[in-house]
């Protein structure tokens, strides 16, 4: 056997892949004492880096020359079972955008993984597992990659500064999807529901992930569509509330930010934060699923002279009426309560707008195929004044 150009290494090296992949192409890795699951899984933790095409191992940022070779080894054929993998409490639950913490390790009585004949066929596009596609390193285009589990089922792509990919444990699929500084997590049950989707924004590795917003849906047993959906923006400091009905229609939406304590003050600084409402809207259907009425409340905070919280309601409302000499709804618009505007269609193409302001005074406008024709002002129903326009 040729003795390697850098033994201390390149032996370390394969006592880690062989303990997190239970492969190696150096023999003497197999009968050595090896190293712990823990410090290997530490070694070959994924880092996201700006500039890189695809996330290192931390051991590949020491070895840049074997970049790839633990990928290789887990996309295998012959790579084996999948093993469960511990969580470091000092990395967030998030960090792994690109789905590289599931470990395989050998079968018991199988061969150690040629990983220099694997790369060979892999870039024949002969194998069914590793690089199953790629490009030769001249090429001027954006470089692909995919990357298949033992079952020849995708795992991870990537093209240029784009990455995709795929896991599966216990049922539930996690894709994860990077591009443009942006990675998203989307989480789908055994039912093919979206559980729930992540935005993160790219530091300058995966330990320095941004979460921006975070969405989680929920379903009644049985039911394709969800019927709530909470959405977390967390770089806004909002909180979305949506509620769905049976045919998957937005029902009501609730909308609030999060009230920080100010961290001077030394007696409430620790507090939790406080969620204030913004705004609520509600939407009503008739039987063939048509908006009936939509309803706005905004809330108003103010102070009064004494110093005392002030709350306000906005309320906007709108109507529609359908069944009439338009194919488009006739529709009323309220402001707390009071008529603004409403629309009236006598033909397909023609329509009178009222527009209705305080002390009685109105104001009627006629259009014919969108074009403004006629236009009278009265006031307590008195007209005052009546103006035509031509073409």
């Amino acid at each position: 056997m040729a003795f390697p150009q850098n033994p201390v290494q390149d032996i370390f090296f394969e006592i880690t892949r062989q303990t997190v992949a239970g492969a190696s192409s150096l023999p003497i890795a197999q009968n050595l004492a090896g190293i712990s699951v823990q410090a290997a899984e530490f070694w070959t933790r994924p880092v996201w880096r700006l500039g890189q095409e695809n996330p290192l191992y931390l051991i590949e940022l020491y070895y840049p020359e074997k970049t790839n070779v633990i990928d290789l080894t887990y996309a295998s054929v012959n790579a084996g079972q999948v093993a469960e993998t511990k969580t470091d409490d000092e990395i967030p639950e998030w960090v792994d955008p690109d789905g590289l913490a599931e470990k395989f390790t050998a079968e018991e009585g199988e061969e150690p993984v040629d990983v220099a004949e694997q790369m060979l066929e892999s870039m024949d596009n002969r194998d069914e597992g590793g690089i199953v596609e790629g490009q030769d390193d001249d090429s001027s285009e954006p470089k692909e990659a995919s990357f298949t589990d033992k079952d020849g089922r995708l795992r991870r792509f990537s093209f240029g500064d784009e990455h995709f990919s795929v896991r599966e444990k216990d049922g539930i699929k996690t894709m994860t999807d990077s591009a443009d500084g942006l990675v998203v997590r989307r989480t789908i049950d055994t039912n093919n529901h979206l559980l729930k989707q992540e935005r993160f924004k790219i530091g300058s590795s995966s330990r320095s992930l941004t979460l921006v917003s975070a969405r989680e849906y929920a379903y009644h047993d049985g039911e394709k569509l969800p019927y709530r959906l909470v959405e977390e923006q967390v770089e806004a400091k909002k909180r979305v509330v949506t509620e769905y009905d049976e045919n998957g229609l937005s029902v009501l939406q609730e909308t609030a930010h999060y009230v920080y304590p100010d961290k001077n003050d030394k007696k409430h600084k620790d507090d939790p934060p406080k969620l204030v409402r913004d705004r609520k809207k509600m939407w009503t259907y008739d039987g063939e699923k048509r908006l009936t009425a939509e309803e706005a409340i905004t809330y108003l905070y103010s102070k009064t002279a004494t110093g005392k919280e002030k709350i306000e309601e906005e309320v906007i409302k709108k109507e529609f009426r359908y069944g009439g000499a338009g194919k488009s709804p006739d529709s009323s618009y309220y402001e707390n309560g009071e008529l603004r505007i409403r629309t009236v269609y006598e033909s397909e193409n023609v329509y009178n707008e009222t527009m209705y302001f305080d002390g009685g005074f109105t104001v009627l406008t006629r259009y014919e195929n969108g074009i403004k024709r006629m236009e009278i002002i009265s006031i307590d129903g008195t007209e005052i004044r009546r103006r035509t326009f031509e073409n």
